[in-house]
């Protein structure tokens, strides 16, 4: 029998997650009411600065009945090009999901960040940045919410209740500093890797049903796929098809963590303010992105102070002397 090199990283990547299995690390799979699992790469297990230090951290639905099977969709990294495309996909499926947001781009694409809104998907946070919590000061990481918050008030006139660490990095003190700001960590307990072979769906496919298969017993999925490439945007219809297929049916994340849909998905308890803060420049362009204006970011009340006393020196100088 002859193999595609794809399906035998899939089989590879399982002998690998089985031998990390063996050192009595966690699973791949949280089982019911559990809030962490890690995922499939043995990196991930191996550094402790990752996902296995983290509490308070949802990869499972703890208010959904246990023998009901369930599965919420979220997806990382937009808004993007690819976003509409996405949203085109999920509205044809009629189904929503939580949209992870990077805080930055929904500067880029704020118009696909309200579409993501009108279309009735949550949206949370996926930092402003993009970097890895584990290795930032508290400092960074509260001036990375702070300008995170301000993009999102911006462009959507809200903040975010839940956040997504972006490469599933973070430590018990992360989790425990964002749990005072009225964020809500969530990670994920079923990666699509649509980032690695989104090109190849039956790969996905394949993916998929190896480790539900593997898995017999665990009924809520908080599935991972990304707005990050046509291909991995084009394959969700697949993946919904297929959880579904297997019996389990679609919830929200708000449900997932709630047990109900009454909870505000947006807060405005946080009330942080960067340092320094891009200012955006308006109207939007003609591709619907909005452009931050170079320098704004850099200036200090102190140094706008000097400025300001020293025009006016000149321009009395000018005055006397001209």
């Amino acid at each position: 029998m002859k193999y595609s090199v794809a399906t035998i990283v899939v089989k590879v990547r399982g002998l690998l997650v089985m031998k990390c299995s063996r050192y009595d690390l966690p699973h791949l799979f949280a089982t019911v009411g559990e809030r962490w699992s890690c995922p499939s790469d043995c990196d991930y297990y191996a550094d402790a600065n990752k996902m296995t230090e983290g509490k308070d951290v949802y990869t499972s639905c703890p208010s959904l009945d246990p023998l009901q099977r369930y599965y919420v969709l979220t997806f990382d990294d937009g808004p993007t090009q690819y976003t509409p495309n996405l949203l085109a996909n999920l509205k044809q499926a009629n189904r929503t999901g939580t949209m992870f947001l990077i805080g930055s781009a929904m500067q880029a694409y704020p118009g696909y960040a309200q579409d993501i809104m009108a279309a009735g998907h949550i949206v949370g946070s996926h930092t402003y940045s993009h970097f890895n919590m584990s290795k930032q000061s508290n400092e960074s990481l509260y001036q990375d919410m702070a300008l995170l918050d301000y993009a999102s008030t911006l462009v959507l006139g809200l903040r975010p209740r839940f956040l997504r660490p972006p490469y599933g990095s973070f430590t018990t003190a992360i989790s425990d500093f964002y749990n005072q700001t009225d964020l809500h960590m969530v990670a994920w307990n079923l990666d699509s890797f649509d980032y690695e072979w989104g090109s190849d769906p039956a790969v996905v496919r394949d993916w998929i049903q190896t480790w539900v298969y593997q898995n017999p017993g665990h009924s809520h999925y908080i599935y991972l796929g990304h707005d990050t490439s046509l291909a991995a945007v084009n394959v969700i219809q697949q993946s919904i098809g297929q959880l579904e297929s297997y019996g389990f049916a679609h919830t929200t994340l708000d449900k997932c963590i709630y047990g109900t849909k009454d909870r505000a998905l947006w807060t405005s308890a946080r009330s942080v303010q960067p340092k320094a803060v891009q200012r955006l420049v308006l109207p939007l362009g003609n591709n619907g992105n909005v452009y931050a204006s170079a320098g704004a970011a850099t200036v200090k009340h102190g140094d706008r102070w000097v400025a300001v006393v020293t025009s006016v020196v000149v321009a009395a100088i000018m005055i006397v002397f001209g």
